[in-house]
């Protein structure tokens, strides 16, 4: 199901994580305008339900009785409730754009990807089918045109941001040998970890790196592993025996960097490449695609910016907000 379906159906637990949130309780109003369009703060909650519930469970009970836990907890959520703003006005934008060239969407379109739902994602059964929308209060009507907005706005970026995406095999040269690090084989190698228990903990492990602190240190102070009587060094290590999330890990490292924290046995892990050896630089040709590919998301990216920008010079957009998102308590 597409996300935009997602946020539709899980509208109906928008409440039950609002309450579980440890910020201030929200009441519904306007965040912004698009033309003559409204976007609510209960249409950014329900969209951005999954992702709070993420945020909520990185923390244990026991960070949460913290104030200053829940501080974090508050900006992440609102830094997250306004990025879902700036998508729900984008789209709303990329929508209007559809509907002043005059597209039309045939309706049998529509109606396959609404079998499609129901087939992937219910079983084929319309009966659940319908007591999803009836929980969330939503009509076939309504849902449909939910469907068929997200159908045009995926239309209309790929036709004008998609295929606009062109990459020169000079291109693809120049960023091979500028990133020849990117693509070098190694047999074995020495890496460095810190496992902590939560994503907020290696969050704070991150800063404390960013601020200066050595590696080392930080996993002899922080690291839940054994190794941290070590400095976090794992000793040096074939790169065909790591286990398969360290190992892609430190596909996308060189020396001397560090990983984003990922999950592994029930902790949340930093690596760290202290040494490489059995080096062998992979040949243009085996990585060409990559390349290409790696470029023409680079294009997109900025195509869709300057796409979006366009749009809305050419539309009525008004936001009543600050960034981030600053909610208002109840009474």
């Amino acid at each position: 199901m597409s996300s935009r379906c997602l946020c539709l159906l899980a509208a109906v637990s928008a409440s039950a994580v609002l309450a579980q949130t440890p910020t201030p309780n929200y009441t519904d109003g306007i965040l912004a305008v698009v033309n003559d369009e409204m976007i609510t703060v209960y249409d950014v909650a329900a969209q951005n339900v999954m992702v709070e519930r993420k945020i909520i469970s990185s923390y244990s009970p026991e960070q949460m009785a913290d104030p200053e836990i829940r501080r974090q907890i508050q900006e992440r959520i609102s830094k997250s409730r306004y990025s879902v703003v700036v998508d729900i006005i984008n789209e709303k934008l990329i929508y209007a754009e559809f509907e002043s060239i005059g597209y039309k969407l045939p309706s049998n379109v529509i109606e396959k990807r609404i079998d499609e739902i129901v087939r992937n994602d219910h079983q084929g059964n319309w009966d659940e089918f319908g007591r999803r929308l009836e929980q969330t209060e939503i009509t076939m009507d309504e849902f449909r045109e939910q469907i068929q907005r997200g159908i045009a706005v995926d239309y209309l970026l790929i036709q004008e941001v998609h295929k606009q995406a062109r990459v020169s095999r000079q291109a693809v040269e120049n960023f091979y040998n500028n990133h020849q690090a990117n693509y070098t084989k190694a047999s074995r190698v020495r890496l460095e970890l810190i496992s902590v228990p939560t994503a907020a903990d290696a969050k704070n492990v991150l800063e404390k790196h960013d601020g200066g602190a050595k590696f080392a240190d930080l996993a002899e102070q922080h690291s839940n592993h054994p190794s941290r009587k070590n400095g976090g060094d794992l000793g040096m290590m074939a790169v065909k025996n790591m286990a398969p999330s360290f190992r892609d890990a430190f596909n996308s490292l060189t020396v001397g960097a560090i990983s984003k924290p990922f999950e592994f046995e029930g902790n949340t892990v930093i690596l760290r490449v202290a040494q490489v050896k059995g080096a062998n630089v992979r040949p243009l040709e085996e990585v060409a695609d990559d390349i290409e590919s790696i470029l023409k998301r680079q294009q997109r990216k900025l195509r869709k910016r300057e796409y979006i920008q366009s749009l809305r010079a050419q539309n009525y957009v008004k936001i009543f907000f600050k960034t981030p998102i600053q909610p208002k308590k109840k009474g």
